[in-house]
């Protein structure tokens, strides 16, 4: 259903959040002259899509709410127990959160559940559900919808939500949603409101009821003007948190991506934050780091020109992963013939290229990332399978900073003060920073004790790399000097 209104006002006695008032539903686009949200709800129809398009000034008023949270992909059932993404992405297991730009966690398990998703630059997906309760035979909850703006102008003083659901000690085992979408393009972002794609939160009290948390969702901004509004304070995209009876917290999920891109950017900013307890301290309990998702490489089977650009068929289907990302094309005799932006996907799975279209002799494709600006923020950690390329400032900032990328190519890396960035066990950083690295008075760039790990009663010896003897019984690991065992 398409409606076209010279101009609509939802008031406040048309949907009051938290009454019993239906919300105001729009199915499909809504195409509005200009538009006054104030002490409404606006949510998405069944599909858990809204795309919203205003030729003027959009306005989100004080107590007033765009909200899409928990209208994403359906959480697991005893039946499909995997929480519900799309179908060429691995759900959570048992017990995990819903994922999307982070990924969700379990209860019990250490590490993530499930797998990220979408595009970094132009999200388009909902967020996973949250998989079934194995313990208390509960279904898992939905992840965040999507909701896709386009208007001349956004005021937001109010809200605009895309989370997962949270699951509550009150409403059984339900594993939580993962966060989902927004995607905003205006001339202009102003107001003192909160766009909040987060994934859901899980509060137990008591065993069967023990669920993970959804990882954050993605937040997509391209906007002529920031004006007044701070994305650093204003956009949450936060791991969910295990939370013990409302009291103790356990650990966080990853939080997703922000990417914002101005008139004034090359190719756009991201932002990696994971969040702050209700006091302003960092949360410094991350499971996982937030991983992009990845693009790898493969062989080019065909090409076609399309004006000045090119359409490339893979040994593959190319997902909506790659819409905004970089694509590196090599011939048969490795010669670099140039990275080009991904500008479009088509249904037969082909992409394509901008300022492509003279390109010839396309063997081998390769994917990459490229930002102006990189912020890890308050703790969370960013890896990459891929190259990631910022031409301007990467900001490690936070106690347990992790930056486990296969190479990170930037002009200027900085370690604030205070902050500690380092890597998972056994993983690796390999920083190519063209400009200056700075590690403040007071910060540190550490991986002391993430080597190989040591022996325990299934492998007595120390881990070593293949092909080396490691540490017998009793004895120190070694590289460059040898390791002794005691002697009294």
């Amino acid at each position: 259903l398409d409606q076209r209104l010279e101009r609509a006002r939802i008031a406040s006695c048309a949907a009051q959040h938290g009454t019993n008032h239906d919300p105001v539903r729009r199915q499909g686009r809504v195409a509005v002259g200009e538009a006054g949200l104030g002490g409404a709800q606006l949510v998405p129809p069944a599909s858990g899509r809204l795309d919203l398009s205003v030729t003027g000034e959009l306005r989100v008023q004080d107590g007033a709410f765009i909200d899409a949270g928990g209208s994403g992909y359906a959480g697991g059932t005893s039946t499909v127990p995997e929480g519900g993404t799309p179908s060429w992405v691995t759900g959570p297991s048992p017990d995990g959160g819903g994922g999307h730009g982070g990924v969700g966690i379990g209860w019990n398990v250490e590490g993530p559940s499930g797998e990220v998703y979408d595009s970094v630059y132009a999200p388009d997906l909902a967020g996973g559900g949250g998989a079934f309760d194995n313990d208390g035979a509960s279904d898992g909850h939905p992840g965040g919808g999507v909701l896709v703006i386009d208007a001349g102008s956004v005021v937001l003083d109010g809200e605009i939500r895309a989370r997962g659901k949270d699951h509550q000690n009150t409403d059984g085992g339900h594993a939580a949603g993962g966060g989902g979408t927004l995607r905003l393009r205006a001339g202009s972002l102003t107001g003192t409101g909160l766009v909040d794609a987060s994934g859901g939160f899980s509060n137990a009290c008591y065993s069967p009821r023990e669920t993970g948390s959804g990882g954050g969702g993605r937040v997509a901004l391209s906007v002529d003007s920031l004006t007044g509004f701070d994305v650093a304070s204003q956009i949450r995209v936060w791991g969910g948190k295990l939370w013990w009876c409302s009291n103790s917290v356990g650990r966080y999920a990853a939080p997703g991506t922000v990417f914002v891109r101005t008139l004034s950017s090359t190719y756009g900013d991201l932002r990696i934050d994971a969040g702050t307890e209700t006091d302003g301290t960092e949360r410094t309990r991350m499971s996982t780091s937030t991983s992009l998702p990845e693009l790898g490489s493969g062989a080019v089977t065909a090409v076609k020109v399309s004006g000045a650009d090119l359409w490339v068929t893979g040994d593959g289907v190319f997902q909506q992963r790659w819409l905004g990302a970089w694509m590196a094309l090599e011939d048969s005799a490795g010669t670099d013939l140039g990275t080009h932006e991904v500008v479009a996907l088509d249904g037969a799975g082909r992409v394509l290229l901008a300022d492509a279209g003279t390109v010839t002799g396309a063997a081998t494709f390769r994917g990459e990332y490229r930002f102006d600006r990189l912020d890890v923020a308050n703790g969370a950690g960013l890896s990459s399978a891929d190259v990631v390329r910022v031409s301007g400032e990467v900001l490690a900032q936070g106690m347990g900073a992790k930056i486990p990328v296969s190479t990170l190519i930037a002009q200027d890396l900085r370690i604030p003060a205070g902050s500690t960035v380092t890597v998972p066990q056994g993983d690796r950083l390999d920083l190519e920073v063209t400009g200056t690295l700075t590690v403040e008075a007071g910060a540190v760039l550490d991986v002391t004790g993430l080597g190989y790990v040591g022996g325990d009663a299934s492998h007595p010896e120390g881990y070593a790399p293949a092909g080396v003897q490691g540490a017998s019984i009793e004895r120190g690991g070694s590289h460059g000097g040898w390791g002794d065992e005691w002697h009294l």
